[in-house]
């Protein structure tokens, strides 16, 4: 007869920056111990049979109290999505400055040029994995581009604000870090992970918090990512892709520059407010 019980060897820990609030924090915590409970699971017993009867398991009796609170104070949708349960399809490219990117040999040094003059494709090097705006990856929604640099993930939570990045080898041993916001919905959703969009994504979570970032709508973050491109200039190809610091600190120079990018953000910000004060 299998036994099961789950003793975590490692805490779950939640990211606080961002502005998140404290319903944010509740659905990281519980969705994170969730997923932990769920790969216990699934991994139990497997070093002895592959073949577990369901019938012969006997659990905890934390495990349902825990299963029953998570699911009353996330929600259903939410939890699935963080666990790739439901969802939908999102395709696109990934870009990056050619300057900051590590060289190649090949066929594929010929890399497609980008609608941002200085951009390439990446080609079939990067590696895509969709999180949630509390920064827990997605599970089952991860992917690798093909030789165009595009991709195609699944899995990725319909209806709610995601962070979808892609990693890939840089200069002087660096990896880059393309990142993108999608508020996916429908069938599927395009979207494109280049300088601009991390520079978008970056930013905002800095300036308006998670919070904030999940009641945009796909709209709002394409027009922004529109502004900000027609205000980025050549300089904005030098921007540190390798971590959140150098495209945030761009996007709040751009902030203070552009009166255009300027009056969208404070525009979202006073929405933000009046969604805030009439929940009260």
């Amino acid at each position: 007869m299998a036994r099961w019980a789950w003793r975590p060897k490692s805490s779950v820990t939640v990211d606080l920056t961002g502005g998140a609030d404290l319903s944010e924090v509740i659905h990281a915590a519980l969705s994170r111990t969730l997923m932990l409970l769920v790969d216990k699971f699934l991994k139990a017993d497997s070093s002895r049979s592959r073949h577990v009867e369901v019938e012969s398991m006997r659990f905890k009796p934390a495990l349902p109290v825990m299963l029953a609170a998570a699911l009353a104070l996330t929600g259903c949708a939410d939890l699935f999505g963080v666990l790739g349960l439901m969802g939908v399809t999102v395709t696109g490219q990934v870009r990056v400055p050619q300057s900051q990117l590590a060289a190649i040999g090949g066929f594929e040094a010929y890399r497609i040029a980008a609608s941002f003059a200085g951009e390439v494709s990446v080609g079939a090097n990067a590696e895509v994995q969709t999180y949630s705006l509390m920064g827990l990856p997605v599970a089952n929604s991860t992917t690798r581009t093909d030789t165009s640099g595009g991709f195609r993930l699944e899995g990725v939570p319909a209806d709610r604000v995601s962070v979808i990045r892609a990693s890939v080898a840089g200069k002087n041993g660096k990896t880059l870090r393309l990142t993108g916001l999608v508020k996916a919905s429908g069938g599927s959703t395009v979207t494109e992970l280049s300088a601009v969009s991390t520079i978008v994504a970056e930013g905002l979570l800095r300036e308006v918090g998670t919070s904030g970032v999940e009641r945009m709508t796909q709209d709002k973050i394409s027009e922004l990512e529109h502004v900000v491109m027609q205000a980025a200039t050549t300089a904005d190809q030098n921007v540190d892709l390798s971590g959140a610091e150098g495209p945030a600190s761009r996007f709040q120079s751009l902030v203070s520059a552009d009166a255009e990018v300027r009056d969208l953000v404070a525009s979202l910000k006073s929405g933000l407010t009046t969604a805030a004060l009439s929940k009260r």
